[in-house]
């Protein structure tokens, strides 16, 4: 997926901002399956707060305060998202189509799975046996509902969706991210298992991890190979990056925790093995496998910082941010694991700390988020994961705006200046790429369309006209300009962007129905030809 780019600041100024508000119904129709990233990252903060090994008045108070925090967006954020899908006809089966938004879909899963993490690690001690059986059943049938989610997901993209490796994101991991989650629950379950019960869980904990990372391995190959061939993710996606740091610290953090529950839920002569105690074998391996997997995860975490630390300043809020959070608790609890297996306090003394830095980090995305909920920088068209749907809207209305009509259609308002942007684009606006005579463009007039119709509402019936022009005439000169071989042709290209809005002004009305005659004749040769 490529970077989307803001339109705004690829346009004169003064042109992105808008006037007038939507209203939350129009609004809501964009909260996306991205926005689960949040409840991702608070339930997995909390994970790691009750997992503290030195404690202090009020630990336990905040990592619960987090738990039901985590609970209550969760099922606002569930309540949110159903009101988008029975709002919006055909938005549903659209988002599990979409070739951004859908890798999010595996977010909902992974933040149920951290529910059921937290559950286990905060009410299943003060509570009877009665939760933690409820747990076991709701664990197997996660498992089943995850594997149909990992498979029918990856068969969407892969039969419906032709992604290029240029444009791989981490997130493309997502839909087996629940699986990576899988093998941290099993293990935490088995704290509380009879020895008598933990085996199954203990096996399938290893399978389900087994999916999981080598699924995941694989997408981070693609992710890889796009980092050496093209360039990085936009600043304001960069801590997206972060994503690719889960599957080996939660790996980890699997096989480690199964490690240290091996001796107790391995039985004697397992596998027929009677010479040696198969449950200390496996807990030597684990560990070693973790310490041999720990620098993997740290090595993305570094990698991500630095990509991130040296865009900060042209980075600004997307749900992307989320992903500072939740990778990072997967790496400090992997440490953590490795720390109590090898008892060295001074690593516990540094997960501490990083701890801390991730609640205040945390608190700051927080803050962001409803900053930019405010500021109109995410839950609007064009600045979240469904932007392609916006576009496609778009130029749907502008082809009502062309038609004769006794009203005229309503329009949506583009995001805040500077803001709009989301998981990637097809779109960019007039790219330069080294040509034969040096310059070539890349024309993509839709973004043209987003820009000037979302403030087709706000004139007067002149300026209405002005803009409808104005948006015909940028056609005309991209169309004319992907045809240009050198500069000198180019000026021709861009000559009916200063004709069309002349001939508006003088009042020569034939002028634009040419103009406009023109450009839907161009534009219908052009778009039979791409198809």
């Amino acid at each position: 997926m490529s970077e989307y780019t803001s339109l705004v600041q690829r346009l004169p100024d003064g042109l992105g901002s808008a006037k007038d508000g939507l209203p939350w119904s129009q609004r809501l129709h964009h909260f996306t399956w991205a926005w689960f990233e949040v409840t991702m990252s608070t339930g997995a903060l909390a994970t790691l707060i009750g997992q503290q090994p030195y404690n202090f008045v009020g630990l336990g108070a905040i990592g619960w305060t987090l738990a039901i925090l985590n609970i209550a967006l969760f099922i606002f954020f569930s309540g949110l998202i159903a009101y988008r899908f029975t709002t919006a006809k055909g938005r549903l089966l659209r988002s599990l189509h979409h070739p951004h938004e859908s890798f999010f879909f595996g977010a909902y899963f992974v933040s149920i799975a951290m529910i059921l993490y937290c559950v286990d690690l905060y009410a299943v001690p003060l509570t009877g046996s009665w939760l933690l059986k409820t747990i076991e059943v709701l664990y197997w049938i996660y498992a089943g509902v995850v594997m149909l989610v990992a498979v029918f997901q990856y068969h969407i993209i892969f039969d419906r969706e032709k992604l290029p490796v240029a444009d791989a994101l981490p997130s493309w991991i997502l839909p087996v991210y629940p699986f990576l989650m899988l093998g941290v629950l099993g293990s935490a379950l088995l704290k509380n298992q009879p020895s008598t019960s933990g085996l199954p869980i203990f096996i399938g904990s290893i399978a389900f991890q087994g999916l999981g990372w080598t699924v995941a391995y694989f997408m981070l190959t693609i992710y890889v190979t796009r980092l050496v061939n093209t360039d990085l993710p936009d600043p304001s996606n960069r801590p997206a990056m972060f994503v690719a740091v889960g599957p080996a610290s939660y790996t980890v953090n699997t096989f480690v925790a199964l490690g240290m529950q091996a001796p107790k839920h391995i039985p004697e002569g397992f596998l027929g093995i009677h010479s040696i105690p198969v449950g200390d074998v496996f807990k030597a391996v684990a560990v070693a496998v973790g310490v041999f997997m720990w620098l993997i995860a740290f090595w993305f975490s570094s990698l991500s910082t630095v990509a991130v630390l040296i865009s900060i300043k042209d980075a600004q809020f997307t749900l992307n941010w989320w992903g500072f959070i939740f990778p990072n608790v997967g790496l400090f609890i992997a440490l953590l694991q490795l720390a109590d297996a090898m008892d060295l306090d001074s690593v516990k003394v540094v997960v501490m700390v990083a701890t801390v830095g991730l609640f205040v980090l945390w608190v700051y995305v927080a803050i962001m988020n409803v900053r930019a909920i405010m500021r109109r920088e995410v839950l609007w068209p064009g600045c979240d994961e469904d932007m392609e749907d916006v576009t496609e809207e778009t130029e749907e209305k502008i082809k009502a705006i062309l038609r004769p009509s006794p009203r005229s259609p309503t329009s949506k308002t583009t995001c805040a200046p500077g803001h709009a942007r989301g998981h990637g684009a097809s779109d960019e606006v007039g790219s330069l790429r080294p040509g034969t005579h040096g310059l070539s463009l890349r024309p993509q007039p839709s973004l043209f369309y987003v820009a000037f119709v979302e403030h087709f509402h706000l004139g007067t019936q002149t300026t209405k006209t002005s803009l409808v022009t104005i948006c015909i005439s940028f056609h005309i000169s991209f169309r004319t300009a992907s045809y240009c071989t050198n500069v000198t042709n180019l000026g021709a290209g861009v000559a009916p962007l200063f004709i069309a809005p002349l001939a508006n002004i003088c009042g020569r009305r034939p002028v634009i129905l040419v103009i406009s005659a023109i450009g839907m004749t161009i534009h219908a040769s052009s778009s039979s030809g791409e198809t």
